[in-house]
């Protein structure tokens, strides 16, 4: 995850992924399931330009952020497209 001196001194949000995916980039896209609580139900995950993940059953939304630390110099807009595939 990233670890940077100059930074806010937070932990960042890639701190709670799986290390199997590292490295996790600097403002790189992350996503998460949550339930009607906005409680996590499951780890966070980078998602990074393309991703495929199996949705936990009791998953109601999917929410997205960016590893980043300082939000205050953050501007601009993604454009997140999530295609749903039929269980097999």
């Amino acid at each position: 995850y990233v670890i940077l001196n100059m930074g806010s001194g937070s932990i960042f949000p890639a701190r709670f992924i799986d290390p199997t995916m590292y490295p996790v980039h600097l403002n790189e896209l992350i996503g998460v399931f949550v339930d009607d609580k906005g409680a996590l139900i499951a780890r966070p995950f980078a998602v990074g330009e393309s991703f495929q993940v199996i949705v936990p059953n009791n998953a109601k939304k999917l929410q997205f952020g960016l590893n980043d630390d300082i939000f205050a110099d953050n501007a601009g807009e993604l454009t997140v497209v999530v295609t749903a595939v039929a269980a097999q």
